[in-house]
């Protein structure tokens, strides 16, 4: 993010079977949108944003 101002979001999907990836990804900054089902995997879909979200 800190290189590329206008990227919003950073979106990954690591397996859900690779808890060490995943609790990575939790360190960073990332939170968990969702669990998608993809081919070959069930994936954790996780999200960073350049800022918080705000609470509707």
């Amino acid at each position: 993010l800190a290189r590329r101002p206008a990227c919003a979001r950073v979106v990954a999907e690591p397996d859900l079977r690779n808890a060490p990836s995943v609790a990575a990804f939790l360190r960073a900054g990332f939170r968990q949108a969702a669990e998608v089902e993809l081919p070959g995997k069930r994936a954790a879909l996780m999200v960073r944003d350049r800022f918080p979200q705000r609470p509707r």
